[in-house]
């Protein structure tokens, strides 16, 4: 896929992740933030890097992905500050953050790696410093029969039930300020529907293998919420160095 294809397929896509990221950055985003240091931990596309750009945050933003086509419109395209590594496995640069955040990049975190990253990112933060972190968790069972189905996508991806999330960010030396829930079906849909309607446009950008088997995936990925197998979480948490006047802010 060539960049002029990338972009399109991309702005086509911003939409939806949008809606949430807009939520997502209202809460993370009020007063005294706008001069801060923050790092997007797998940013994709950037559309969140974008937002609180284009809203009016002055203080040095970055974000880290994996993937080269997200690396190259990322700078090329939407002139973000934007490196290629691994935020599990690879050291910050910066070790003084005031924020650090992501948006369906936890879920990609083995359970047996969730307290070094947390350790990490509690380290890189300022003191005072919040991490704000949007991801989907197991609800109750370790591993859920209906979860193999997502394999067939996402090789590899394996959700934690979220009171290990919550412990290994505790033993970490966090502080959880905030968790809250929201429904991820009506994002799904939306993809869907985008999807369906934009058949001609996505068969010029990839096989129809490729297609339908995302046009299996939704339902799929639906339903998966519908049964509560897994709840999308949006948790906030305070590292417990000494706190300024400042620190209420994303949490």
């Amino acid at each position: 896929m060539d960049s002029e294809q990338t972009s399109g397929l991309v702005s086509e896509s911003f939409d939806p992740h949008l809606r949430g990221s807009q939520s997502f950055a209202q809460q993370a985003s009020s007063v005294h933030m706008w001069s801060m240091t923050a790092v997007d931990l797998g940013c994709g596309w950037g559309a969140m890097l974008k937002f609180l750009r284009d809203s009016g945050h002055q203080g040095k933003l970055c974000g880290l992905t994996l993937a080269k086509e997200q690396l190259a419109y990322a700078q090329q395209e939407l002139n973000l500050d934007v490196k290629l590594k691994n935020f599990v496995t690879d050291s910050f640069d910066n070790r003084s953050y005031d924020r650090i955040f992501s948006i369906g990049a936890l879920e990609h975190v083995r359970p047996q790696e969730l307290y070094g990253l947390y350790r990490k990112i509690y380290e890189a933060l300022t003191p005072g410093g919040i991490a704000v972190h949007q991801f989907f968790s197991f609800n109750k069972e370790p591993y859920p029969v209906s979860a193999l189905a997502l394999q067939i996508f996402f090789p590899g991806s394996m959700l934690v039930l979220h009171h290990k999330h919550l412990e290994a960010a505790n033993r970490a030396g966090f502080k959880i300020t905030h968790d809250s829930l929201d429904d991820y079906k009506p994002t799904i849909r939306a993809w869907y529907e985008r999807l369906a309607a934009n058949q001609h446009k996505a068969l010029k950008l990839v096989s129809l293998e490729t297609y339908n088997s995302y046009l299996t995936f939704f339902p799929i990925a639906w339903l998966f919420f519908q049964h509560q197998e897994a709840t999308l979480h949006r948790v906030s948490w305070r590292n417990s160095y000494q706190v300024s006047t400042t620190a209420a802010v994303w949490g």
